[in-house]
């Protein structure tokens, strides 16, 4: 079934092609305006200042980390240039998520208006969803904070080094957990119409419980590709050179394009696999569903009570 999944899920973003044409235009359209306060900011430093020669003619991380630190770059006001688009990319996918999930389900063209009336119609239920999964990953938040407390009180070197790598690959995994939890619950939501949000939550751990061997298999394969064409990207980026303007911008849109289809990936072999599930059990898939009124039949009426015959004289 895992498997499967994964090459249904794949076939599933490749039909619906457009949904992830019109996530990576939306994307570019933030991230573009997003560089508008960060360019100024720069502009105000490069444009007088020898290390500009470092970061035009190749990428130095040392470099551009030092530019950040100088007092002349405002970090402030890049962060409030650019933050809140991530913001608003964040719930723009939030809100369409309904409509990715119906038109993966229906597995056929969603018009405009069918699609975000999908959207519209399920985005409550999503945020819902959503605001339950900030618990977990708050847990999670915690015991990396613990986990680094505890890094920071080894003396030895390399030996702290180990448990903050130890931690951070416990946490990847729980998030990833977490993750494919709630997205089986979004799912649900969507193939069962369900309007209880907690107990199609709940509903969502125990199937992810039950099969998590198979959910983990699929979220792992398609994370695994999605973090090495991210690294490989990344690496490509480094090596062209500063002035190659569009060469180093064509990589990163590529980088992001990939990163849009993984998640579009995970998405669709999450809804290929539960409608495998819900086929071989149907009576699990839909339990903690609205309960309906019980009717209980009235008594029967009881016969009435005669008088007793007059006594004789």
């Amino acid at each position: 079934m895992a498997q499967g999944s994964v090459g249904r899920g794949w076939s599933l973003v490749w039909r619906h092609s457009r949904i992830l044409g019109w996530v990576f235009a939306i994307n570019l359209l933030l991230g573009l305006a997003s560089t508008t306060v960060p360019r100024v900011e720069f502009q105000k430093l490069l444009d007088h200042s020898l290390i500009s020669d470092r970061l035009v003619n190749g990428f130095d991380a040392g470099v551009l980390i030092e530019a950040i630190m100088k007092p002349d770059i405002n970090i402030r006001a890049l962060t409030q240039g650019s933050v809140p688009f991530a913001y608003l990319f964040f719930f723009f996918m939030l809100f369409i998520t309904g409509g990715i999930l119906a038109a993966y389900r229906e597995d056929r063209r969603l018009t405009t208006g069918e699609f975000f009336e999908a959207s519209g119609g399920y985005f409550w239920r999503m945020v819902r969803i959503f605001l339950f999964s900030l618990v977990p990953l708050g847990v999670i938040g915690i015991v990396f904070a613990i986990v680094l407390g505890i890094s920071s009180q080894i003396d030895n070197e390399q030996t702290a080094f180990y448990v903050r790598l130890s931690g951070i690959i416990l946490c990847v995994i729980l998030v990833l957990l977490v993750r494919l939890w709630f997205d089986v619950a979004q799912v649900r939501a969507v193939a069962q119409n369900e309007h209880g949000m907690f107990h199609n939550v709940m509903r969502a751990l125990v199937i992810s419980l039950k099969a998590l061997g198979s959910l983990l298999w699929i979220y792992l394969c398609i994370s695994i590709v999605g973090w090495i064409v991210l690294a490989l990207g990344l690496w490509l980026w480094s090596k062209v050179p500063g002035n190659h303007f569009g060469i180093s911008w064509l990589v990163l849109e590529l980088v992001m394009l990939s990163q849009l289809f993984t998640r579009l990936w995970q998405r669709a072999a999450s809804v290929s696999w539960y409608g495998l599930y819900a086929e071989e059990h149907p009576a699990a898939a839909v339990e903690f569903t609205t309960p309906q009124p019980i009717e209980i039949p009235e008594p029967p009426a009881m016969p009435p009570i005669m008088p007793p015959p007059p006594e004789s004289s």
